[in-house]
């Protein structure tokens, strides 16, 4: 939405917004944003619901009963889904490229931005996430508005709205149970997949589970996977290098300065996509040598006392998996803090997450798990944080329950020694980056 609205402003729209963390006095160095953006601020009370509202826009995450949409329906204002939205913004463009997967979506949204941006495409980017490279007039950083006709936009599976997209290119990176369960996600992408003009650029596995189910009208399949094998791009050479990780593809040589064979992979992606649109490999790589990530993604925000500290994003198995697997061998001691993000998805993937930190950190690692994060509405409080630490102990995980986030620094700061990294995880709550922020910032008076 933060994205979506400033792309609404570039377009000639008047844009106002509400939102129920500004309400609770949260994140307003956002807000501020926003407001110098030229984007009016209301309190989430139908107040700005007025006679001049031509449209309400809601996200998945918008209950009903909000009190902005109750005032919408009774004064027949129109309201859209947020993909309706985004997809009709993404028509008035000569080329589109969606991206669609379970994980991955926002770096290789990124990515592709930064490559086309650096082949003098001047791209619009409507992304999930800030880069971490943006000059310092930018704003919120999760839109790139360009004067070029093409425009890259995160087409998320959460809320079932990739029928509603009809993109030149698609990429779909991977297919794992985060919302929905693998079928269901899989249909969704057989829909994308059908409306798609040109080429679909996909992971090797989801690309065979939809190539398998003949979809009508089928464009032409680019595949890729990390290992080599007939009919799809792979990397070779691989090389990890500290933080970063080298390969080559398709006689080009690339580098890049975030860790991760899933970041690998994310690039690979965005570089067979540029490809559709003429780019040659060389020139992606030599983009992708300047790219420094995106905000939350496995972002290294600090190292003191050889003490490093990172903050992601991942809130489900498959990308919970991508960090361990990449922050294990670069620490001696593995300290997680991970927050769920609401009471259905912990209910949802309870069983996925105990499995995930069972097979990837090790006895004398541990997870500390703050009580799940709740952002108000109407959601069931059924199950606690408590009892997904209590099955990963029954698994033999060293794992620890918090009633809060900021309870757990003090613990952090008295355990943590040099060759460690503090990895803090979870989405939703504008409170973790915050929390990760104060760790460093307590590491180095410690120092």
């Amino acid at each position: 939405m933060r994205a979506l609205s400033q792309l609404a402003v570039a377009r000639g729209y008047i844009v106002t917004g509400s939102d129920r963390s500004f309400d609770q006095g949260q994140q307003q160095e956002l807000r501020r944003l926003f407001e110098k953006g030229g984007i009016e601020i209301f309190p989430q009370d139908g107040s700005g619901v007025g006679e001049t509202t031509a449209a309400v826009v809601v996200s998945g995450a918008v209950e009903e009963t909000i009190q902005d949409v109750a005032d919408a329906k009774a004064k027949n204002v129109p309201i859209f889904a947020r993909s309706e939205f985004l997809s009709s913004l993404a028509e008035e463009y000569h080329t589109s490229i969606a991206v669609a997967g379970t994980s991955g979506k926002t770096t290789v949204v990124a990515m592709l931005g930064h490559i086309l941006a650096q082949a003098g495409m001047d791209p619009t980017v409507v992304n999930g996430g800030a880069t971490l490279d943006q000059p310092e007039d930018a704003g919120i950083g999760n839109a790139r508005i360009g004067a070029g006709d093409v425009i890259i936009y995160e087409a998320d599976e959460s809320d079932g709205s990739l029928v509603r997209y009809h993109p030149t290119v698609s990429v779909i990176t991977n297919l794992a149970r985060d919302h929905f369960e693998e079928q269901e996600v899989l249909q969704m992408f057989a829909g994308l997949v059908g409306q798609t003009k040109g080429a679909v650029v996909a992971g090797i596995e989801v690309a065979e589970k939809l190539q398998a189910m003949k979809i009508e009208n089928a464009p032409e399949f680019v595949r890729y996977s990390v290992y080599s094998g007939p009919d799809r791009a792979f990397p070779v050479a691989v090389k990890e290098t500290g933080w970063g990780i080298k390969f080559g593809l398709d006689s080009a040589d690339f580098e890049l300065t975030i860790p991760g064979e899933h970041n690998m992979l994310n690039a690979v992606a965005a570089v067979l996509a540029a490809k559709q649109l003429g780019v040659a490999p060389q020139i992606s790589a030599q983009a992708l040598t300047s790219f420094a990530g995106v905000r939350r993604r496995l972002e290294l925000l600090g190292e003191v006392n050889r003490i490093r500290v990172v903050d992601d994003y991942s809130h489900n198995p498959a990308k919970i998996e991508a960090a361990l697997r990449t922050l294990r061998p670069r620490s001696r001691f593995l300290h997680v803090v991970f927050q769920l993000h609401g009471f259905a998805p912990a209910k949802f993937m309870r069983e996925q997450l105990v499995e995930v930190f069972a097979r990837n950190l090790g006895k004398t690692e541990r997870v500390i798990l703050p009580e799940i994060y709740y952002a108000g509405g109407s959601a069931s409080k059924d199950i606690s944080a408590k009892d997904i630490v209590e099955d990963l102990k029954a698994r033999g995980v060293n794992a620890q329950y918090s009633e809060g986030l900021f309870e757990v620094q003090e613990d952090l700061l008295h355990s943590v020694n040099p060759g460690d990294i503090i990895l803090v995880m979870g989405a939703r709550n504008p409170d973790l980056p915050v929390f990760a922020e104060g760790i460093v910032q307590a590491i180095a008076r410690m120092a």
